[in-house]
């Protein structure tokens, strides 16, 4: 189990074709701060975006019952990263 997960890269491509921008203008950098230790652990951590034509970043919480992607798409809704 890693902090961000297929369905979440997805829909993080998704959302920003969505709004009407280009993939390749967005990165994206997991921050996992999951402390493993033993057989059970919970993933939690962080996702910074950059939209690297504006060079405006947001950092989002990931992981374990988050909902960065909703979020992100919710703040390219609002024009944010313009």
């Amino acid at each position: 189990m890693s902090l961000i997960d297929e369905s979440e890269m997805e829909d993080f491509h998704n959302e920003i074709v969505r709004a009407g921008y280009q993939v390749n203008d967005f990165d994206l950098i997991p921050n996992d701060k999951t402390i493993y230790s033993g057989d059970f652990y919970t993933p939690t951590g962080t996702v910074k975006i950059i939209r690297k034509s504006t060079e405006i970043d947001k950092v989002y919480p990931a992981g374990n019952a988050t909902s960065w992607a909703a979020d992100f798409a919710e703040d390219l809704k609002n024009k944010f990263y313009d």
